[in-house]
């Protein structure tokens, strides 16, 4: 992997940054799971080194489901070159039932709104020259055109209006692929 971390045991090392309130980012537990919990307005960031062209992006977070929360929780994902710039939002909690997603780009991902379940979750980011995917455990939550410039920066940002609404997250890994030869067909026949 390019990097992970699994939260188990502190301090946080750069190049992570935590930012925001006192104590915005906290090691703890969360059902027998070692967690790190991003407190209301807190942010937690990893400029990366070296720009990932074509990767895979996976992390776990909490939903409560039940929660009754103001603002919102996001995986918030920058692709640059220097002369463009693209920004990507994985809306993990929010005031809404359902996981969602924003994007700058001028051809946005396109996708579905899935309904939010309670517990620990997998959130994954695949991402190439040719495509871009999201997916929440085994279902697809967008997809669309592959970003113009490589991925420079990953954050959590937690944007709750409510103290008691926390933004739990484990094992972050972001893993360089190889980039495919050949763009993907479209329409494959059965042979």
């Amino acid at each position: 992997p390019t990097f992970y971390k699994d939260f188990n045991t502190p301090p946080l090392a750069a190049p992570w940054h935590a930012a925001g309130p006192s104590e915005a980012v906290q090691w703890t537990t969360l059902e027998r799971r070692p967690a790190a919990r991003i407190r209301a307005g807190g942010r937690l960031r990893y400029p990366l080194d070296a720009p990932v062209e074509t990767g895979r992006l996976s992390a776990w977070f909490y939903d409560s489901s039940g929660e009754n929360r103001t603002g919102d929780a996001a995986l918030e994902l920058t692709f640059s070159d220097g002369s463009q710039e693209r920004s990507v939002q994985i809306h993990l909690l929010s005031e809404t039932p359902v996981y969602g997603f924003s994007d700058s780009d001028a051809k946005p991902l396109t996708g579905q709104r899935l309904k939010r379940a309670a517990g620990w979750r997998q959130l994954t980011v695949l991402f190439d020259e040719f495509r871009f995917h999201v997916l929440i455990g085994s279902r697809l939550l967008a997809h669309g055109s592959a970003p113009q410039s490589p991925l420079r920066t990953i954050r959590f940002v937690n944007k709750a209006g409510k103290e008691n609404s926390a933004l739990w997250i484990d094992d972050v890994q972001l893993t360089q692929g190889i980039a495919p030869s050949d763009p993907p067909i479209a329409n494959s026949q059965a042979h």
